[in-house]
């Protein structure tokens, strides 16, 4: 597969094939986390979900404990055996399962979007398949490139900007982070267009979000 082969397809399973050096563990969670987001208004009604994703989340960045972890799956596993599986249709609690075994498993690339693809209805699976594909392109970055980021880049706007959006899961700001990029020298097309890009979805991280703040 080449870059412009890499760019235009839409099965995530395939994407994640062409690294060469595989993406970290916490990468590998955050797309997880972020696969699973998606599925957040089917889960409005289960408390305990929203709680699910959050603690996930904050594993990933190495903020709560294996041992936290655990302790939550067995407040959630009754919840999990409680909705069974109807005939023909997954469990909608499966992916949140999946969380907790990715959790052990370390970094990999897991069942959880196959198992988010799963939960929605089939003929909303290709729209899945097209926002996984996206998600993952905006946390790993494209494999067919490598970006080295300058510390003078870093300057207290920039970094700023970068830790605003990533503490609130509001990326809206992107472009101004563009501006103030350029604006402390950076002129990598990749970096700038990543922000600027009006159709790019922009998650919890962001590999240029993460070169910012200096997160693997």
């Amino acid at each position: 597969m080449n870059e412009l082969e890499w760019l235009a397809c839409e099965i995530p399973e395939m994407l994640v094939r062409e690294y060469r050096v595989a993406p970290t563990e916490r990468k590998h969670q955050l797309l997880d986390v972020a696969c699973c987001r998606r599925l957040s208004h089917r889960l409005a009604e289960w408390p305990i979900a929203v709680r699910i994703l959050d603690v996930a989340e904050r594993f990933a960045e190495g903020a709560v404990s294996a041992e936290e972890v655990w302790a939550e799956y067995l407040t959630f596993s009754p919840y999990h055996r409680h909705m069974g599986r109807l005939p023909g249709h997954a469990n909608p609690l499966d992916p949140l399962r999946y969380l907790f075994i990715t959790s052990r498993a370390g970094g990999r690339f897991s069942r959880i979007p196959k198992s988010v693809r799963r939960v929605v209805r089939k003929k909303e699976r290709r729209e899945e398949f097209r926002a996984q594909s996206a998600l993952l392109r905006d946390i790993f970055g494209c494999p067919f490139r490598s970006v080295v980021f300058a510390a003078e880049w870093r300057t207290g706007t920039v970094v700023l900007l970068s830790r605003g959006m990533y503490e609130s899961r509001d990326f809206t700001t992107m472009p101004i982070l563009a501006d103030a990029l350029q604006d402390a020298g950076c002129d990598n097309e990749d970096v700038l267009n990543h922000c600027r890009s009006t159709s790019q979805v922009h998650v919890r991280g962001c590999w240029v979000v993460d070169l910012v703040l200096e997160k693997q």
